[in-house]
């Protein structure tokens, strides 16, 4: 007997999925009326509204989680609070002082802007608006898809009917976006370094481009990801998001070799004040 329990014990943790490696995905809706308010589509407030988009939008995500997300949620009020705290910190802010309820977890942010036309008993509506994957861990931007602009009008319908029905299609805007995200986000893993780096000595911004794509082309087994700054008149500022350890990068810039053999560069990197400084001195 006591054999076949261990038995049952191993065979069953034998049998469980590997840990995801996004604890979950947190569903954001933000709609917004553009020249008219939701008084005027008799509502008391904006929930009355995007509460039912929300909810059913966390629920096709849910049915169809993609393998790397372990859990997907809708944002509550907490969680909204929450992240506009997190909006007004910086990426390195972030990172240093991460919050264990959002540790790699992926935003989804769905915007919508809707106008309004009404002549008569005719109601014209016209919205558009684009989806966000932001990583929790670092504010990287995963994915950025613009929505199509789409335009419906009801005549002789009552309030009621009219917000079901808008209620209905806006739903449905995001949905043909939904399975290309799902699928890049199964390709990726959640970040935990951000790092800044300042160019200086290139010839132009073809030379900074230039050596984005040289690093981010070596650094893809750091997941790094490098992003455009400030533009300043001798510098350019970069910022990084990888995972790993930093002297995982510190290698990599030291590896480098690239830049130098097709635009006679040598690039000398130095660390200063917390950040990393890259001059790209002409041979």
């Amino acid at each position: 007997m006591r054999l076949l329990f261990f038995w049952f014990l191993i065979t069953s943790a034998l049998a469980q999925e590997p840990s995801a490696p996004f604890s979950k995905i947190i569903v954001i809706g933000q709609v917004d009326l553009i020249g008219f308010e939701w008084k005027d589509l008799e509502l008391e407030k904006e929930t009355q509204f995007t509460a039912p988009l929300l909810r059913n939008w966390e629920k096709w995500l849910t049915e169809n989680r993609p393998k790397s997300v372990a859990e997907i949620l809708g944002c509550d009020a907490i969680c909204l609070q929450y992240h506009a705290q997190w909006l007004e910190k910086s990426p390195e802010e972030v990172v240093k002082n991460p919050d264990p309820q959002f540790h790699n977890i992926l935003w989804i942010k769905i915007s919508l802007h809707i106008r309004r036309n009404v002549i008569d008993k005719r109601q014209n509506y016209i919205w558009d608006g684009r989806v966000l994957v932001i990583d929790g861990n670092t504010k990287h931007t995963f994915a950025t898809v613009t929505l199509p602009k789409e335009e419906k009008e009801w005549v002789n319908l009552s309030q009621n009917e009219v917000n079901t029905g808008l209620v209905s299609r806006v739903y449905r805007t995001p949905l043909g976006a939904f399975p290309s995200l799902n699928q890049r986000i199964e390709k990726i893993l959640p970040l935990n370094r951000v790092i800044k780096l300042v160019i200086s000595g290139h010839r132009n911004m073809g030379d900074v481009s230039k050596l984005i794509e040289v690093l981010q082309t070596r650094g893809s087994f750091l997941g790094l990801v490098v992003e455009l700054g400030q533009i300043q008149s001798q510098e350019v500022i970069l910022r990084g998001s990888f995972r790993g350890e930093e002297k995982s990068f510190t290698d990599l810039l030291s590896q480098v070799k690239e830049l130098k053999s097709s635009n006679n560069y040598s690039l000398i990197n130095e660390q200063k004040d917390g950040h990393y400084v890259i001059r790209m001195v002409k041979e």
